[in-house]
C-alpha cells in the first residue's frame, strides 16, 4: 500500500480546485467582474501614482507647501478607504440579514 506525502495530496487538492476555476462559466463570471470593477481600480491606480510621483517630489526637493499637499492627499485617500470599507461592511449585513430572511421565510 503506497501512502502520499501532504504535499502531493496538497497538490493534487490545488489542481482539483484549479480546474473548477478554470471552468468558461467561472471565467466568464471572473471577466466580468473586473470589467464591471475597471473604473474603479483604474482610478486606484491613478491615485497610487500620484501619491508616488508626489512622494518622489517631496524627497527630492522639500519644502512646507508640498508637505501639506501630501498630507491633504493622504488624508483624503485615507478617508476614501474608510467610507469605501464602511459601505461594504453595511452592504454585507444587508445582504446576510436578507439571506436570513429568506431561509426563514422558506
Amino acid at each position: 500500500m503506497i501512502q502520499s506525502s501532504p504535499i502531493t495530496q496538497k497538490i493534487q487538492k490545488l489542481s482539483k480546485k484549479w480546474g473548477v476555476i478554470r471552468h468558461p462559466y467561472i471565467l466568464n463570471y471572473v471577466n466580468q467582474k473586473l470589467v464591471d470593477c475597471a473604473l474603479f481600480y483604474t482610478c486606484h491606480i491613478l491615485a497610487f501614482l500620484m501619491f508616488f510621483l508626489l512622494l518622489a517630489w517631496h524627497i527630492f526637493s522639500r519644502n512646507l507647501i508640498k508637505d501639506w499637499i501630501i498630507t491633504v492627499f493622504v488624508a483624503v485617500f485615507s478617508m476614501f478607504l474608510v467610507l469605501k470599507g464602511t459601505i461594504k461592511a453595511i452592504y454585507k449585513r444587508r445582504l446576510e440579514t436578507q439571506a436570513e430572511r429568506d431561509q426563514e421565510n422558506q
